[in-house]
């Protein structure tokens, strides 16, 4: 992440190369994408985070049977945890004081919205 610090602020900044797909569509910015994801959550009947399938994967792939109507034994049911590291971003904050400049520079609204997702900052 430091090593393409300015590769990652341009993605972030919704800029160039990522501004345009092939549809002419705008790439959201950063602050446009948690709003976007805030505005889902808040909309969806399902939402799933990865850091709840590290918790419990069987209950939150439960979760989705449930909402699909499909039948089944949850007691029959093996799901392994992701092969990911949970809240890997702190850490990431941690080490990189540029993106920790980056998340310290965020505007109040968009701290807001990620907290309100659950992710402390």
């Amino acid at each position: 992440m430091e090593k393409y610090f300015s590769e990652f602020e341009s993605f972030a900044g919704g800029g160039s190369p990522f501004s345009a797909d092939a549809a002419g569509l705008g790439f959201l910015s950063f602050p446009q994408f948690v709003e976007e994801t805030e505005l889902f959550i808040q909309s969806a009947t399902l939402s799933l985070r990865m850091e709840d399938f590290a918790v419990d994967p069987t209950k939150e792939l439960s979760k989705l049977f449930r909402a699909i109507s499909l039948d089944f034994d949850p007691c029959e049911l093996r799901v392994a945890p992701p092969a990911t590291r949970m809240y890997r971003f702190l850490e990431v904050k941690e080490r990189v004081p540029q993106f920790r400049s980056f998340i310290a520079d965020l505007d109040p609204t968009t701290k807001a919205q990620i907290e309100k997702m659950g992710y402390s900052l």
